[in-house]
């Protein structure tokens, strides 16, 4: 039996060269854990020189979705930031009229 799950465990992650980086960026993408657990998580099973190369391979994988990600977090700042000029534009029109001279 032991034989047996030692086999499956090297099948999947017994040469770091061999494993697909995408298997990691959920965990990568996931706000709780980040880049730095998986890091710890590699230290644990891998060499010092391993996890340097995995972890490159998961930064190089990662980054042309940090590139959208910035992106959107812009178009949300911006949609933000109008929808405040706008309700400070209505706040003052109300106020104009409320205490517009002649009233």
């Amino acid at each position: 039996m032991v034989g047996s799950m030692k086999e499956k465990y090297d099948k999947y992650w017994g040469d770091v060269e061999d494993i697909n980086p995408l298997f990691f960026l959920a965990i990568v993408l996931d706000q709780r854990y980040k880049m730095g657990y998986l890091k710890y998580c590699f230290e644990c099973v891998y060499d010092a020189e391993s996890v340097a190369r995995i972890v490159m391979k998961v930064h190089q994988s990662n980054t042309p979705l940090n590139v959208g990600n910035e992106k959107s977090k812009r178009r949300l700042l911006e949609s933000y930031l109008h929808q405040q000029k706008m309700e400070i534009t209505e706040k003052k029109n109300d106020l104009d009229r409320e205490y517009r001279p002649g009233h």
